[in-house]
């Protein structure tokens, strides 16, 4: 029975994504053709969703002011949450976010670790940039939290029982 009920909730989900692909594809298009409040119409849902991709672009809407107030604090959320869900180039500006303190309070051991993992997911620039960082930025103590968080971030967690 809990079998059934775990497939039906993987076709379920897998089906919402499907929706939530599709309405960030047909957001992108508003988007090139400069309708940014029907664009935002459509990313607002599918980033409650949980899609990266939208929160990722809804995060570059909201630093650009694109159908809104330019809001860098709203940006670095949307931005934040597409992080999270491992997309590399929101992890690359988010961490160049924290390291100039654009919508986020600067810190540049938050600023590490989100270059850290851009660097991870195979963003290039964010390697140089975080090397960058290191050198002439950070103490050996704030290298070694980022390390610490980085670590932390990418061991998987036990499971809750």
């Amino acid at each position: 029975m809990w079998r059934a009920a775990l497939l039906v909730l993987a076709v379920c989900t897998a089906a919402l994504a499907a929706d939530d692909e599709t309405a960030v594809a047909e957001a992108l298009s508003h988007h090139s053709a400069g309708r940014f409040e029907e664009a935002r119409a459509l990313l607002e849902p599918a980033a409650r969703g949980g899609s990266a991709v939208a929160f990722y672009h809804l995060g570059l809407m909201n630093a650009r002011g694109e159908g809104g107030e330019r809001d860098l604090a709203v940006a670095a959320r949307h931005m934040r949450a597409a992080a999270e869900g491992e997309h590399a180039h929101a992890q690359f500006l988010l961490g160049n976010m924290y390291l100039r303190g654009d919508g986020v309070a600067a810190d540049p051991v938050q600023a590490h670790l989100w270059l850290s993992l851009a660097a991870s997911n195979g963003w290039w620039k964010a390697r140089e940039l975080r090397e960058k960082l290191v050198a002439e930025r950070m103490t050996p103590a704030q290298v070694a939290e980022a390390a610490r968080l980085y670590k932390k971030r990418r061991l998987p967690q036990p499971e809750p029982e």
